[in-house]
């Protein structure tokens, strides 16, 4: 990836764990990101994750699944923070 991991809170999450479409730190609100140092979730419901930031591999169909998701929940700029990480690491994520 272009960023490298130990930033991608920082970078994706405005240095956030939870960053909700509003852009809030809450993580008991669903649609939100899960931002690690090693890894991005989208959270689209407590029982639904994905996890397509792992170390530093971009899961592109899981990363193109979570845009999907974001699309159809519309959670438009958690789509958006997805798209991007996927434009960073030169990669197409079907879906964004």
């Amino acid at each position: 990836m272009k960023r490298s991991c130990p930033y991608l809170k920082k970078d994706y999450c405005s240095n956030q764990e939870y960053y909700t479409n509003s852009g809030a730190n809450n993580g008991s609100k669903y649609r939100h990101l899960h931002c690690g140092k090693t890894f991005l979730t989208y959270s689209a419901s407590s029982g639904k994750h994905y996890n397509f930031v792992v170390g530093d591999a971009l899961k592109t169909g899981t990363a193109g699944s979570a845009c999907s998701k974001a699309d159809e929940q519309s959670a438009d700029a958690l789509k958006d923070i997805i798209a991007e990480v996927c434009t960073d690491d030169s990669k197409t994520c079907t879906g964004c």
